[in-house]
């Protein structure tokens, strides 16, 4: 940590011994770039990115790969702007607990379904005007299906950790109105492109899937490493 970082201004430890990146100004500006670079991180808005490709484009791999290193980055880009917002508040006095406000939990959920939304629209449309071969369709609807999967579990993980751990954790409604959501434009997108003649093959199915699977692991691996820097070590969490 330099000098600069070490003399930044924090509440008094008198009044507020747990400090958020929230909670201080030079610090909130990186935290709240990591929030949105984070968003470009998500299989969503790498579903969204794909579909949009594939509106001008016949092709069913190309897309996916041209747009699988700009979500790579987005998410390395989030992870230092995150671990540079925490640099600025000394270990110990860190609130690594502290959940973020409500109104942002809930727009991200509705941004996030929102995406998948769009995406499923667009594959839609541009199947139905007979623009997209069917490798396509199959692909979005595994692909939401995985999107689905792994939203559901989630969110159950996230439940059972906060009972287990005894926080008297709220509700997660916007999640569970986000997770019913995309399930609901899912089957809509599907019974759609079936309409449309859609043919279901295994392998486009679980390839979609996979790879949203894959995106959202990975996103996953490159936040771990930021919790582990930023968690306090027995002795600097000391009093």
């Amino acid at each position: 940590m330099s000098s600069m970082r070490e003399h930044v201004e924090l509440p008094e430890e008198g009044s507020q011994r747990l400090v958020h990146p929230l909670d201080q100004a030079d610090a909130r500006r990186p935290f709240l770039r990591s929030l949105w670079l984070g968003e470009a991180a998500t299989p969503q808005f790498f579903f969204l990115a794909v579909a949009i490709l594939w509106s001008v484009s016949n092709n069913v791999v190309i897309p996916a790969v041209a747009v699988l290193p700009a979500t790579v980055l987005a998410g390395l880009t989030a992870r230092k702007q995150q671990t540079d917002a925490w640099s600025y508040i000394p270990r110990r006095r860190q609130d690594l607990a502290r959940p973020l406000p409500a109104a942002w939990t809930v727009a991200s959920a509705a941004f996030r379904a929102a995406e998948l939304f769009l995406g499923l629209l667009i594959v839609c449309i541009r199947f139905s005007g007979g623009g997209l071969p069917d490798g396509v369709a199959a692909w979005s609807v595994g692909a939401g299906a995985g999107i689905v999967l792994l939203m559901t579990a989630e969110l159950i993980w996230r439940r059972r950790s906060a009972q287990q751990s005894g926080e008297s954790a709220p509700m997660p409604w916007p999640q569970i109105f986000s997770l019913a959501a995309v399930a609901g434009a899912l089957l809509f997108a599907a019974a759609a492109l079936r309409g449309a003649g859609a043919v279901w093959r295994p392998a486009d199915l679980l390839a979609g899937a996979a790879v949203m699977v894959g995106v959202q692991l990975g996103w996953w691996l490159l936040q771990a490493p930021r919790r582990t820097e930023a968690t306090p070590t027995q002795e600097e969490g000391k009093p």
